[in-house]
Parts: C-alpha cells; structure tokens; sequence
C-alpha cells in the first residue's frame, strides 16, 4: 500500500510504483489518471439573518430568476424575530412579508431566497470597496483599482493563509476571467503573523489566561500597551504576555516624558551622533516590518539621552516622531508641548538632517585571529577593510600576536566583524 516496486503486475513488476502511477491509462480504458483535491467547494450561503441577502426569487413557472438590477440591493426587513429555531431555515423564512414577492419576468406570485450570502463573501472584496466605499453606482472605481492594486503587502494570522486569503484570491480570478479587473492576484505578497500567548500557552477562555485590555488602560495607558505587544516578540513569531514587561514598558515610557521635560540646552555631538545612528535603524525595522527592533533602538538612544544634563528641543521632537508609531498619544503631548510646526506629529514627516553625524559614528569591531576571539578595535562606521587593519595593528595586543606571522587570508564583514588567518 506504501510507495515501492510493483508485484504480481504482468510486464509492470519491478517497476517503480511512483512510475507506474504514470502509465496507469494503459492498464485499461476504464482506469484513468486523475487528481483529488482535498478543497471542499465553497459554500457561501448562511441561515441566519444578519448578513446579504441573496437576490435570487423562485417561480412556479419560471424558476430560478434574478432580481433586476433595478431592484438592487435586496434590504434585510425589520424584524424582532431573528434567532434561529434550530429547524435548519433561515429566520427569514418566517418572515412571509419578505419571503412573498412577485415574479420579475412574468409578475406571478414568486418566493424570495430566505438563505443570506457568509460574510466571507463580502470580506473577500473588501480591499477593491475601501477605494470608493460612498459610490452607489458601482462596488468600485476602476480608475482607482487601476492606481492602488494589486494590494502591496497581505498581513494576516495563519488562519487568514487557508480561508479569507484564498476566498480573496478566488474571487479575483473570478472578476479577472469576465473582464471586471486587470489582475488576477490580489495581493503582491503576503506576511504571516505570529501568536500572542500567555503564561507559555495560547490564551482561549477555557484556560482561563486572556488578556483584557482595558484593564490595563487604567493601570499602565493605552501607549504602554500598544508599545508592549510590539516589542514582546518578532513579527513573524509573537510572544508571550506578561506583566513583568508591562510594567517595564511603564518605566520605559516614564524615562521618555523625563527626557521630553528636560532643560533646553545645547546637547552632545554624542547624542546627535546616537540619534543618526537610531534614525537608520527605525526607518529600517519599519520598512522590514520587525517594530521590536525599532522600539529596541529608541530605548538606546533613551538611555544615551538620560546621561545629558540638557537636550535640544529638535532631538526630542525627532524622539517623538520615531516613537510616535507605537506610542501616539505621549508623543503628540511631547510633540505638542515643545511647539511642533505642524497640526499633528503624523504630519511632520520623518526625521532628517543627521547624515553629518551619520559619518562621525564609530562602531566596536570584534578581532579574531584564526577563529579565536582576541579583542576589539574602535572604527568608523562603514569602514574598509584596509582601514579595519590599519587599526588592527594599531592595537599593542592585537600587533603583537600577529608580529612575525604571515597572514593566509583575511574575512572582513563590515562593521560585524573582522577574522585574521594566520
């Protein structure tokens, strides 16, 4: 029954069974290769009564008829009978106002569908409807479609991956094959998002370990919170809640408010150096999406600032603004506090103006010699490796154990790391 060498099969045995599946039509006409697919057809109707209804009527004469075009959309009634019976129809099947219409070809007596479209239906061109959501002309602009899709970026738990990503992608393909979009892909790609857990386990009622929101509103702010879950773990992987990091989110938020109230003041080449070097890495982690790495770097630059006596006024506003993605409402009151240019931060743009000190910026540089860790050596950034070297030797320590050696090979990972073979 496993994969291996057929028996008992005429001229076929020995052969592989993997290349028999191939030659199965010769065996016999009645025998055809063929795929399963394991795929259920989608089904989109739902007995409930919240949801759309389907514009289908039925006549005896007939049959199966659409509603005009005219008659569109078909409004769900107002009605207080709404729960499902357990009987296996729609709540709307009792409801005879609704269900009793006329037929549209032959103006005979005619019953509507009483089934409703799944949510699924319409949550599968959402994206196309967020472009023109007030045109009651048609479900979407073709003008805009043209200029904002395909989607750039799909983000979405693993749930998304098998169900609403796949309903969305049919559905394109679907308005593609008659004519309705240029494109048959929705999404240009697609990003998996990690799982939140709590105490080691997935939070569900039943163990008793979800996390209610609000009440950490209360206790620690809503900043500390949002800030917090995107810290606690990688993007791709999530994290496990806890209050420990809560509570040094708090802290972490305090420290930023004492810096925003320090006294104004000319501020180190250091620190402007620092921010050049925080400025890089958040605009990166923002763009790869990794925003604990972001967050990370504003912390380093939080405990650099907090050795300053003063700071200038631009360094906060430029703290602010990289924090502002995940901490909105502190940083609009710091934003706002040291006299932002602007209506709001979200309007100021991103920080700029530090390439200078982007150039003055130094970088610890570990030195192996022949895989062995040996020392560091203190370099520019982006230094070359002549550059690398020229300080290897400046080193007492370092020259000594190379002196009189002949140097085989030399890997150099700029700012990373440098490994002299000897």
């Amino acid at each position: 029954t496993e994969k291996g060498k057929m028996i008992n099969s005429g001229k076929y045995s020995d052969m592989l069974s993997v290349d028999f599946i191939d030659k199965i039509d010769e065996v016999s006409d009645s025998i055809k290769g063929s795929v399963n697919y394991h795929l259920h057809d989608w089904c989109i109707s739902r007995q409930r009564y919240w949801g759309p209804p389907i514009p289908i009527v039925y006549c005896e004469k007939c049959g199966t008829v659409h509603v005009p075009e005219d008659e569109l959309p078909v409004m769900l009634p107002n009605t207080d009978d709404y729960i499902p019976d357990g009987s296996g129809k729609s709540p709307l099947a009792k409801n005879l106002e609704f269900v009793n219409t006329t037929c549209p070809v032959c103006g005979g007596p005619a019953r509507r569908e009483t089934d409703v479209s799944d949510n699924f239906l319409d949550s599968a061109w959402y994206y196309l409807r967020y472009l023109s959501p007030k045109n009651r002309s048609v479900p979407f602009d073709d003008e805009l479609v043209d200029k904002w899709c395909p989607v750039d970026m799909y983000i979405g738990g693993n749930e998304h991956a098998t169900l609403h990503l796949m309903y969305s992608r049919f559905l394109a393909m679907a308005l593609h094959d008659i004519d309705f979009l240029p494109f048959e892909e929705p999404f240009a790609s697609f990003r998996g998002h990690g799982l939140i857990i709590k105490d080691g386990e997935k939070m569900s009622k039943s163990k008793g370990n979800i996390v209610n929101p609000n009440e950490y509103f209360e206790t620690h702010g809503v900043d500390a919170l949002r800030t917090y879950l995107m810290f606690m773990g990688t993007f791709l992987e999530g994290g496990d809640f806890r209050d420990s990091g809560m509570d040094a989110m708090r802290r972490f938020l305090n420290r930023v408010w004492d810096i925003a109230t320090m006294p104004e003041g000319k501020s180190s080449t250091e620190l402007k150096i620092k921010m050049s070097e925080t400025v890089e890495k958040v605009e990166y982690s923002i763009n790869n999406i990794k925003p604990n790495t972001a967050i990370a770097a504003i912390m380093e630059f939080v405990n650099e600032a907090s050795k300053e006596t003063s700071i200038e006024r631009q360094l906060v506003i430029d703290m602010a603004k990289l924090l502002s993605p995940f901490a909105p409402f502190v940083c609009e009151e710091i934003y706002s506090m040291k006299g932002g240019k602007k209506k709001t931060i979200l309007d100021d743009g991103f920080p700029y103006g530090y390439e200078k000190y982007a150039s003055m910026a130094k970088t610890e540089l570990p030195v192996q010699i022949t895989g062995k860790m040996r020392g560091k050596v203190v370099l520019p950034q982006n230094a070359s490796q002549e550059k690398a070297m020229e300080a290897v030797m400046a080193d007492e320590k370092l020259s000594k154990m190379l002196e009189g050696k002949s140097i085989r090979k030399i890997i150099y990972v700029q700012d990373k790391i440098i490994n002299i073979i000897i």
